[in-house]
């Protein structure tokens, strides 16, 4: 929990560094998109080139000598519009996270998932919470600390792991059964459509969210953390009582929900502000606190040895696919109309039916051994 904390933490400070130095650099959109594109599916198979446990000091050394070659880069303005914007690719957020969770998936088992993942999830979020305000970074001195910061919390988070990997038994690189059942290519685009379907969501819907007005930014945070410790105590709760299948679509569910009152009232034109903000509260916090550690355990069901494969090829490669092709929807539809609002019968039921969608794409993964629902012992 602490080093996935701490890895966070490098990576909100890192990102919010970054954001402030490469502000100002113009670029192509689609060029940049092509390079994002290319530029993941080689490192996705870069990184299932070897198994995970042989490399993932070293994966997390180069992220440390990456950071600190992005640091010195800024500081000359040649580098800092030539080499940094390659290196903020390289040193995604995003990717750390990808690599950290990959690490926990390989010694993890499925119900040790099931009891862990939830909790961890929360409290990992929690030592993270306090350094997002880094986001609103303004001035050179505090971004170059943000960075000073980023690569201190991730050189413990190497210390952490180093000392980790060293006292596991080597069983625990191991599965446990012989007779765990082949992992399906499918399983690479329906965990991606699981990671991508809520941003994708958001996506839709945010130009509809604008046109209906400001929202308070301090209502969204306080939102965001009473939902978060509701996920906590009511996502174990439904994991012991529905099993995984039916906890992984209960986000998709309160979001159908939500989604479709929202439409309701915005007809309506009453308190329209309110489900915008609980919309935006919705979308940002069920998919962080409940469907992500939902989709890691689902993980837990693959062998030991195809698990950060089909995690890096969903994640880092297809679930960007997916939120990005937003990008490609929305112009259409909104092109026809002369406002987002008369979009609102087509934007509407599109969100609603990635959320519904959710069900059959994960429900092949729902009926794998170690994630079917277990009898409950009799009295």
């Amino acid at each position: 929990m602490i080093m996935l904390g701490l890895g966070g933490i490098s990576a909100v400070l890192f990102q919010a560094a970054s954001q402030f130095f490469l502000k100002d650099i113009d670029a192509n959109r689609s060029t940049e998109y092509l390079n994002e594109t290319l530029f993941s599916v080689a490192l996705a198979f870069f990184l299932t080139l070897r198994p995970l446990r042989a490399w993932f000091s070293t994966l997390l050394t180069l992220f440390i000598l990456g950071q600190v070659a992005f640091y010195l880069s800024v500081n000359w303005e040649t580098s800092r519009t030539t080499i940094a914007p390659y290196l903020a690719l390289l040193l995604k957020p995003s990717l750390l996270f990808i690599v950290m969770w990959g690490f926990a998936n390989q010694i993890t088992t499925v119900s040790e998932g099931m009891k862990y993942y939830i909790p961890l999830t929360f409290f990992s979020s929690l030592i993270v919470a306090p350094f997002t305000f880094f986001s609103f970074t303004k001035t050179a001195e505090c971004a170059r600390v943000a960075l000073i910061g980023s690569m201190i919390a991730l050189a413990l988070t190497w210390i952490g792991f180093r000392w980790l990997s060293a006292k596991l038994p080597a069983e625990r690189w191991l599965d446990e059964k012989s007779d765990i059942e082949p992992t399906a290519p499918s399983y690479i685009f329906r965990f991606a459509y699981g990671f991508g379907a809520f941003a994708l969501m958001r996506a839709l819907l945010d130009p509809l969210f604008r046109a209906s007005g400001d929202v308070d930014p301090l209502t969204i945070a306080v939102g965001i953390l009473l939902l978060s410790v509701g996920c906590y105590f009511f996502g174990q709760w439904l994991l012991k009582q529905t099993g995984w299948f039916l906890s992984v679509l209960t986000p998709s569910l309160i979001a159908t929900i939500t989604i479709a009152i929202f439409y309701v009232f915005y007809v309506a034109k009453v308190w329209v502000s309110a489900w915008v903000t609980l919309n935006e509260i919705v979308l940002r916090t069920l998919p962080m606190m409940l469907l992500y550690p939902l989709l890691q355990i689902g993980y837990l069901s693959l062998l030991k040895k195809d698990r950060f494969q089909t995690k890096a090829w969903a994640e880092i490669v297809f679930a960007p696919i997916v939120i990005s092709s937003a990008a490609f929807i929305l112009p259409f539809i909104l092109s026809k109309f002369e406002s987002a609002e008369r979009a609102l019968t087509y934007v509407v039921p599109l969100a609603i039916g990635v959320a519904v969608a959710m069900s059959p794409i994960l429900a092949p993964l729902g009926k794998r051994k170690g994630l079917l629902p277990q009898p409950k012992a009799k009295m």
